[in-house]
């Protein structure tokens, strides 16, 4: 079981994001996402959750508190896009800047 504060808890997918020590900087620690249905659990890598927090960045910028329904849609991305390395998704997600993310998706 792992335990962290709570991004995105949906009915398809949980994002997590553990910390240690309680220490809350955004490059340390590890983001983790969940397909709830299939139980499968992804680790982002260093570069995912480099472009996991500029979009979270661009998010806050514009006003739109994270986790909230309006970032939702991108947080679901996210997700997926992890648990589906390799794939179109992944590829359409995170070759996309974070505030071209934003401005079409958010």
């Amino acid at each position: 079981m792992i335990r962290g504060k709570v991004v995105l808890n949906s009915d398809r997918h949980l994002i997590l994001k553990t910390t240690p020590l309680g220490i809350g900087y955004g490059l340390i620690g590890s983001i983790y996402a969940q397909d709830k249905e299939a139980g499968r659990v992804a680790r982002a890598k260093f570069s995912e959750k480099l472009h996991f927090l500029a979009v979270v960045g661009e998010l806050v910028k514009r006003g739109v508190a994270v986790p909230s329904e309006e970032a939702e849609f991108l947080l679901e991305r996210f997700a997926e896009a992890i648990l589906d390395r390799g794939s179109d998704r992944w590829h359409i997600f995170f070759r996309t800047s974070a505030a071209e993310l934003v401005q079409f998706f958010g």
